[in-house]
């Protein structure tokens, strides 16, 4: 399972989630994407690109986990 953490001095933020589907087409052909500037740090999932017929659903699972650094 993919996973990403994100820390700092007091806690540690770990997002991991399932792929959705193999042979995906992702935006950018990348599946996570980041973006900065002085003031934060976004790490954003990037869901794959996928065509649905009437009445389809595409589901993807994320867990969170939060946790204090020791």
């Amino acid at each position: 399972v993919p996973q990403m953490v994100i820390s700092n001095a007091d806690y540690e933020l770990t997002k991991s989630f399932d792929l959705g589907c193999e042979n995906a087409s992702y935006p950018h052909a990348c599946n996570v994407e980041f973006y900065k500037n002085d003031d934060y740090l976004e790490a954003e999932i990037v869901w794959p690109l996928v065509e649905l017929g009437r009445d389809e659903e595409f589901i993807v699972n994320q867990y969170y986990r939060l946790k204090r650094r020791d």
